[in-house]
């Protein structure tokens, strides 16, 4: 990928029949919903997720691009440091992710993932409580899926937090919807807990 179409202000669009034609592969607004609602749900579900900073464009290529950055605070400076990086093309979508995860009581490094779609992709980086919590984010957002694309490409670096006064967080998600979420996976680990109790898993 090269010579990436600089942001913000650019329109993009998959559709192939439009005049901008280098855009055919660039990330619908239903495929930066699933990237937004899977972040607010690590974000929920794991409370060192960090908010993120997020921009979408398209490469002189037509390669769609999304990419994820945190900030980092020093005394008297700050930095980003990247999440994860998203490329697609008429190959799919390959996702490099730069932190470790654990899944199941399994470690997931840094790593790199190619699928056919951005979903398959997330969903290796979640465990099934945090996909319930996502899916669940995806319905209620749908209706302003468009909406939350346009804030995102109309935007320098909008942030993805589950905090509704942080700065610059993006303005189309649902926070009243957020807080619920925190409510369904806390009685989601409590029941876990209750099944490890009564089939004598925390007994050893």
């Amino acid at each position: 990928m090269t010579k990436v179409i600089p942001f913000p202000g650019i329109y993009l669009t998959s559709n192939t029949n439009a005049r901008n034609t280098n855009a055919r592969y660039a990330f619908t607004p239903e495929e930066i919903l699933a990237f937004v609602t899977t972040h607010l749900a690590w974000q929920i579900c794991e409370p060192t997720t960090p908010p993120a900073l997020i921009s979408v464009g398209v490469s002189d290529e037509g390669d769609g691009w999304l990419y994820c950055q945190k900030e980092i605070h020093r005394t008297g400076w700050s930095d980003t440091t990247p999440l994860c990086r998203f490329e697609k093309d008429d190959q799919g979508v390959r996702g490099t992710f730069f932190r470790k995860v654990m899944i199941n009581g399994v470690e997931f490094r840094p790593s790199q993932i190619s699928k056919d779609t951005l979903n398959k992709i997330l969903d290796q980086r979640m465990r099934s409580s945090q996909r319930t919590i996502q899916r669940m984010l995806e319905q209620v957002h749908l209706s302003v899926a468009d909406e939350l694309a346009s804030e995102i490409r109309n935007s320098f670096l909008p942030r993805i937090s589950v905090n509704r006064f942080d700065s610059d967080a993006l303005n189309a998600i649902n926070y009243d919807a957020v807080e619920r979420m925190y409510a369904v996976f806390d009685e989601a680990a409590s029941a876990a807990v209750r099944d490890m109790k009564s089939n004598g898993t925390l007994d050893g």
